[in-house]
């Protein structure tokens, strides 16, 4: 098995809606897009922004159908945190992730913070478009919960809402959706299909992409 690397060619996010509380993904060194072939890996790491006086103590959450696309790992990143994990296909109906802390490591700092990590590989050729790397927004997925085990409700990224505490809104991986009125646009993460492992005329070569991150809050 090969894992991939990349290379970030400008990092440059602005950020999307003043305080807000944000879930979102990207992958390793900040970027959005990434090459892989057949049975390359590539590591999605997931962060929460927090706003002042907002706690973190769990997310769970689901990806939506990625065809061709497998996750195979997940760890937790800060301390006394843990991790579960329902390995195999995007998009399989299941909670993929699940993420949680002990009582000694609820987060309580505004700012960003590093949740945790999960390995997506490529199981097949992936061919025509770019597949769409996405959190699942239906039901109770994503859930966000804080220290005293209560949910923070889901909001439109940049409404009003999403600027209060016991509020999230999704950045980056989010696919379209809406709450009431209010619509977030799809910001998915993206996965390109190596050229015959050598990559294309005057590309990135296979494994490797250069991008630009889309707009994340920070």
């Amino acid at each position: 098995m090969k894992t991939v690397c990349m290379t970030v060619l400008a990092v440059g996010w602005t950020a999307c809606g003043a305080g807000a509380a944000t879930l979102r993904m990207n992958f390793v060194g900040g970027v959005t897009e990434a090459t892989l072939a057949v049975s390359e890996t590539v590591d999605v790491e997931l962060w929460i922004d927090l706003i002042a006086g907002e706690t973190l103590a769990g997310v769970q959450f689901s990806n939506g159908p990625a065809t061709g696309l497998d996750q195979t790992a997940v760890v937790a990143v800060p301390a006394n945190w843990f991790q579960a994990a329902n390995n195999g296909p995007l998009g399989a109906g299941v909670t993929q992730v699940s993420l949680w802390a002990n009582s000694d490591g609820v987060l309580s700092s505004a700012g960003s913070q590093l949740l945790g990590r999960q390995t997506i590989q490529a199981t097949a050729e992936l061919t025509g478009s770019p597949v769409e790397v996405t959190f699942v927004v239906a039901g109770l997925h994503p859930a966000v919960t804080n220290a005293s085990g209560g949910a923070l409700t889901l909001a439109a990224a940049g409404s009003a809402d999403a600027g209060r505490a016991g509020f999230f809104s999704i950045g980056s991986g989010s696919p379209a959706y809406t709450v009431g009125e209010e619509a977030s646009p799809a910001q998915p993460l993206l996965v390109y299909p190596a050229s015959g492992g050598a990559g294309a005329a005057g590309g990135p070569a296979a494994g490797i992409r250069t991008t630009t991150p889309r707009s994340m809050t920070t």
